[in-house]
């Protein structure tokens, strides 16, 4: 729905903004919520992730060996591969992989309003749901709490991490 000249409507001499958002998931089903939660952000992330460690691979092999096996040494070390001598082209397409993976997977934590709780909503018993909605109005307090004071985001992203660098620099 495109906003046009009819949604502003004038009355009393105050100017007033009628159906000016569209929310089609509103009047959408569960399983399209879900749906367009994993087609529309995960898989999105997932192929630019994807795009990223090719541009990556091909940039990698461009350096000296040497250098080559200084990244593959630092990649098993540390997680991050970013080191000046890898040159500015591998460091931006590899740190574009990594930003897009750590998207895919922290929108997939079952906490609202990331997307894997529509997926999380989708599985549960029904039973739960007046709890849970209950719950969805605290779920950024939650998220906030689940970021900075636990080490969980680091523990979910640590094997993705070293998907990335054995895909990218090799096992």
């Amino acid at each position: 729905m495109a906003l046009g000249v009819d949604s502003l409507v004038v009355g009393d001499g105050k100017a007033k903004i009628r159906d000016a958002i569209a929310l089609p998931a509103l009047n959408a089903g569960l399983f399209d919520m879900v749906r367009a939660s994993l087609v529309g952000a995960i898989l999105a992330n997932l192929l630019l992730a994807t795009a990223a460690i090719f541009v990556a691979r091909y940039f990698l092999g461009q350096l000296p060996a040497a250098t080559q096996q200084a990244a593959h040494v630092f990649s098993g070390t540390n997680g991050f591969v970013t080191f000046p001598q890898l040159g500015w082209a591998f460091r931006i397409a590899y740190s574009f992989a990594m930003v897009n993976v750590f998207l895919a997977v922290f929108n997939l934590i079952p906490v609202p309003p990331l997307d894997g709780s529509a997926v999380f909503e989708l599985v549960m018993p029904r039973s739960w749901l007046p709890g849970w909605y209950k719950f969805r109005p605290y779920g950024l307090l939650v998220l906030f709490a689940v970021v900075f004071w636990t080490g969980l985001v680091g523990v979910l992203l640590d094997p993705f991490i070293r998907t990335v660098n054995a895909l990218v620099i090799g096992p």
